[in-house]
């Protein structure tokens, strides 16, 4: 029993096989090494070409994360591909086998590959990031990630909506500069507009210093509508990106307030009367 499995330990064949998988283990770490010296540079070159956004590395970390990751398959395939050689496998009749069932995948993942580049642009061009509000595709929310085939968006009703990033056609982006908000009243058609914007004048400065985020105070925009029964009325006022909603309900809050202590009536609706 021993000399058997001394000859065993010291067969040619198990030399063979050892130095093979220890030639292979070189290959994967030498593999691996790459990929985090490929990571560490592309990090670098990501900084310095948005080298004025400095505040904002969750954009930098995205598109390393991204990039790293069509590398690392791409080294991963070849390390495959070395290792099925170092084991003997004829890699070149392999491949030339499989062309033809290539072809077919390489048509079946265009839509993948079009999804990730579409991705890296996303991110180079500064399209949105992770928290801005968009609306993307007539889908409106707060984006909640940015992957590699696909961005998701959390509406403002809790849901989550995925959409493939090769399918984006149109983005709005609510959190890029300053927004303009528009706060519009319905009051009976006698109503006195010229009370109605001395209150809003009034106001708004007193409505500005209690807002950090409000740029320029709100202005009387005008009658933005007129019907036989009522009339719309509008005020504007300009916010930091991402405030103009919390500042737009404080606002119609507030004129409301305002309004009632003037004692400026507002329109009473009857059955099955809607204003949009």
């Amino acid at each position: 029993m021993n000399n058997f499995f001394e000859n065993l330990i010291y067969s040619e064949s198990i030399r063979s096989i050892v130095l093979k998988l220890l030639l292979s283990f070189v290959v994967f770490i030498f593999a691996k090494v790459l990929i985090y010296f490929f990571a560490k540079v592309l990090k670098k070159v990501v900084k310095t070409y948005k080298k004025n956004d400095h505040s904002n590395i969750k954009k930098v970390n995205s598109i390393v994360s991204i990039l790293s990751s069509v590398f690392k398959y791409i080294v991963y395939f070849f390390v495959i591909v070395i290792i099925l050689g170092i084991f003997g496998v004829n890699t070149y009749s392999l491949i030339a086998t499989a062309g033809v069932g290539g072809i077919i995948i390489a048509f079946g993942v265009q839509s993948i590959v079009k999804d990730l580049f579409s991705g890296v642009f996303i991110l180079l061009d500064d399209q949105y990031n992770v928290g801005d509000d968009v609306i993307i595709n007539s889908v409106s929310g707060s984006v909640l990630a940015i992957n590699m085939r696909n961005t998701q968006i959390q509406g403002y009703d809790g849901s989550v909506n995925t959409i493939s990033n090769g399918s984006i056609t149109t983005v709005t982006n609510f959190s890029k500069g300053n927004q303009r908000s528009v706060v519009t009243f319905c009051f009976p058609v006698d109503v006195d507009v010229e009370k109605i914007k001395k209150i809003i004048s009034t106001y708004s400065i007193e409505f500005t210093e209690k807002n950090d985020s409000v740029i320029k105070a709100p202005e009387f925009f005008g009658v933005t509508e007129i019907q036989s029964y009522y009339i719309k009325i509008a005020v504007s006022l300009w916010s930091k990106q991402s405030t103009q909603w919390n500042n737009e309900k404080n606002l119609r809050e507030e004129l409301y307030k305002k309004f009632k202590e003037e004692n400026i009536e507002f329109l009473k609706l009857e059955k099955g009367d809607i204003i949009v």
